[in-house]
């Protein structure tokens, strides 16, 4: 670029880049029995609150795809087979 005498001045150098972000922050309220659930859950699979969420949540998409695409979710104990239904 040329300033107003026409003498050619440097590119101005580019930005550094900022690395993409790893995840997304949120603030979650839960009722009392949710937390008191989740509490319970990381401490039995010795592992932390955010991590017992990721897991909630990914296994939430996974029964939520599976249904939407007409698949059925089966729990088996003791030899009997039933049909789990979600709202």
């Amino acid at each position: 670029m040329e300033n107003i005498l026409g003498v050619r001045e440097p590119a101005a150098p580019p930005e550094p880049s900022r690395p993409a972000p790893v995840g997304r922050r949120l603030s979650v309220n839960v009722a009392l029995d949710v937390g008191e659930a989740i509490d319970m859950l990381a401490k039995r699979h010795r592992t932390t609150i955010t991590d017992v969420i990721r897991r909630a949540i990914s296994t939430y998409k996974f029964i939520d795809d599976e249904v939407t695409s007409g698949g059925k979710i089966l729990v088996e104990r003791n030899g009997a087979v039933r049909e789990v239904t979600f709202l």
